[in-house]
């Protein structure tokens, strides 16, 4: 590993802060020239306060971390094993070894895109390929090199739980997942062939 990027917020921390380590004898470019804060690498004033909020937070989730690892895998294995009695979910990804709250799926007949949008309408947050490429409409390389078609790899979601989710949320979830998915199929152009 030549480089590693934190995002304070994936830890529950503020927006905007992060970290970057570079690993020593890897010469990097700013992006942004002048000033010459950090060894020339980043101009301007550090937001102070997001830099303490993102220490914080990372304090509180180390202290955490197997209890939200245990809480956050069961609650993904809830909706694992919500999903497995639906006709046409696949589980992208090795079966066991995975992140512990996250689920991705690939959904037989229905676009990713809409039910992104139709489950945001029922109160639930889902998303369709990486947040860092939104705004583009190009099939997830990594779907692709997984060996998904670039018709499953636009049929696939990610669904994340956090450490405030519950088991009772989880089930209101995967009943809504059911309604999008069913009314979804009975519309899509994609069931027809």
């Amino acid at each position: 590993m030549s480089t590693l990027a934190l995002s304070a917020h994936k830890l529950y921390g503020p927006q905007g802060a992060g970290a970057l380590y570079v690993r020593e004898g890897v010469e990097i470019s700013p992006l942004i020239v002048g000033g010459g804060q950090e060894r020339g690498l980043r101009s301007g004033t550090e937001n102070v306060a997001a830099i303490a909020g993102f220490g914080a937070a990372a304090r509180l989730a180390a202290g955490e971390l197997e209890e939200r690892a245990r809480r956050e895998r069961d609650l993904r294995d809830r909706i694992l094993a919500g999903v497995s009695r639906m006709e046409g979910i696949r589980v992208n990804g090795h079966p066991h070894e995975r992140l512990p709250n996250n689920v991705h799926l690939t959904v037989e007949g229905v676009e990713a895109e809409g039910l992104v949008l139709f489950l945001d309408a029922l109160g639930y947050a889902i998303g369709s390929g990486a947040a860092c490429s939104s705004g583009g409409h190009k099939a997830s390389p990594v779907l692709l090199a997984m060996g998904l078609g670039e018709r499953e790899a636009f049929s696939s979601v990610r669904i994340s739980v956090g450490k405030d989710n519950t088991p009772e949320e989880v089930d209101g979830f995967l009943e809504a997942f059911r309604q999008a998915v069913g009314r979804l199929r009975e519309l899509s152009p994609l069931q027809a062939g």
